[in-house]
């Protein structure tokens, strides 16, 4: 009754607080709860006609995040839109009032994802989701290692308590869409495979040109299956057979992007930062001894080593000035999943005071894990050749608080699901001594997590 009473005050002043600026006013009051269920449960029970949802989990950290409805959405276009992100949410948080406690994913927390590259025609199948969004939910549920919490953000209006709306024409909308087909515009002629091996030959005569160092090629599955694919399931699957990744769904315009990413772009908490460079690939081994010795294989591969080291080189420039104290080893570990292994390099140093995690999102994203390197050549041979939108593939999801700490991972490993329809997404990079075949086949490796989730054999 205690916690009751208090969010009644606190709402009580906020709206005072409203009047006297005569401007909406954030309230936000976290509480502990018990255990409220699984994550997936909390996100997909919710009732359809609830725009947004958010899904965050981090199993082997025994993390998980759950946004419903937007108190506040923050649509962002253009170069600058991590910078725009930033200031509307910090504008919104000069006047609000709060009651929570200092702990990771507990409070007024924004999350949300970014478009891969806003300078590239937009596909309407990512029709919705623009060049990205925050949403402040108007109820967050965390899991932390100290407990469950429960956040309720509320805007207060000078004339008075607004909800956000759910209207009628909103929920007609979004079941609606549901039916309709994502491959609307998105089918391109001739074979897959050919056309793969004719853009790797195209970026390898460049390279050995010396007009780039490598460009991060992706390809997409299109799927339509009998029945309806089932999100629960598929989310369930991911988590429990990717453990070690974060799990992330978005649903948004009648569709559901979902993904279990290994690839940690930023997090910063306290005075600490830390950033994950996962490049060079092998498959896992069907024994023991094979996967052992595939690993210490893709170790001593010339190719995916120089392919690492450029990405490396690339996150260490962008941390500097952000971090003090940078450090990362001096060679690349291996990161096994289920799937596949890769070279990886653990970065970590001291949060600059004042830094928010999306200034780190705006000086990493796109790394060259995902592009290539130099950047700007990158981007542009990816807007020529891959023919399709990447939307959200491989751009930056996350959250953040109102202090300026948070998390972004970048969003591979991905799928964007509408009703009976899949697209799939996958990447490789090309790099000097790439093979077209053998990164194909690495495209597939990485397709398997999403086809496993969502119970489909490979093509």
């Amino acid at each position: 009754m205690e916690t009751i009473a208090a969010s009644h005050s606190l709402i009580e002043t906020g709206r005072r607080r409203a009047v006297a600026l005569g401007r909406p006013v954030l309230v936000s009051h976290a509480r502990p709860i018990a255990d409220p269920g699984d994550p997936v449960s909390l996100f997909t029970n919710v009732s359809q006609a609830e725009s947004n949802r958010i899904l965050w989990s981090q199993p082997s950290r025994g993390r998980w995040l759950v946004g419903v409805e937007a108190a506040r959405r923050f649509s962002c276009h253009g170069t600058d839109r991590f910078s725009r992100a930033k200031g509307s949410y910090q504008s919104l948080m000069e006047d609000s009032l709060v009651e929570a406690p200092s702990l990771p994913g507990v409070g007024p927390i924004a999350l949300g994802g970014f478009r891969f590259d806003p300078a590239a025609r937009p596909g309407a199948e990512w029709r919705g989701y623009g060049d990205g969004f925050v949403i402040l939910p108007s109820l967050c549920y965390t899991k932390t290692e100290d407990g469950f919490w429960q956040t309720e953000n509320t805007i207060l209006h000078p004339n008075g308590h607004q909800r956000p709306p759910v209207s009628t024409t909103l929920q007609n909308t979004h079941a609606s869409a549901r039916h309709d087909s994502l491959f609307a515009e998105t089918e391109a002629e001739g074979s897959v495979r050919d056309r793969w091996r004719t853009s790797v030959d195209r970026a390898l005569k460049l390279i050995r040109n010396g007009e780039l160092e490598k460009v991060v090629l992706a390809r997409r599955l299109l799927i339509h299956f009998p029945n309806p694919f089932i999100i629960e399931k598929a989310l369930r699957s991911l988590i429990t057979s990717n453990p070690e990744c974060t799990i992330f769904a978005f649903s948004e315009n009648g569709t559901t992007f979902l993904g279990a990413t290994p690839e940690l772009l930023i997090r910063t908490e306290a005075d600490q930062a830390e950033s994950v460079c996962l490049a060079g690939s092998a498959p896992r081994g069907t024994t023991p001894a094979e996967d052992q010795l595939l690993g210490k294989t893709l170790l001593k591969d010339s190719k995916e080593r120089w392919e690492h080291e450029l990405a490396v080189r690339a996150v260490a420039e962008s941390l500097e000035g952000l971090c003090s104290g940078l450090r990362w080893q001096e060679a690349p570990q291996l990161l096994k999943l289920r799937n596949v292994q890769h070279l990886a390099t653990i970065f970590g140093g001291v949060n600059a005071k004042g830094a928010h995690v999306l200034d780190y999102v705006e000086r990493l994203h796109p790394t060259p894990v995902v592009a290539g390197s130099p950047r700007p050549r990158a981007m542009s041979l990816i807007r020529q050749m891959e023919g399709m939108d990447r939307g959200w593939y491989a751009g930056p999801v996350g959250w953040f608080d109102a202090s300026g700490k948070g998390e972004f991972t970048v969003a591979i490993r991905s799928a964007l699901v509408r009703s009976r329809d899949a697209i799939l997404y996958a990447g490789a990079g090309i790099v000097e001594g790439s093979d077209p075949d053998r990164e194909y086949a690495e495209t597939s490796l990485k397709l398997r997590t999403l086809l496993t989730a969502l119970d489909v054999e490979s093509p």
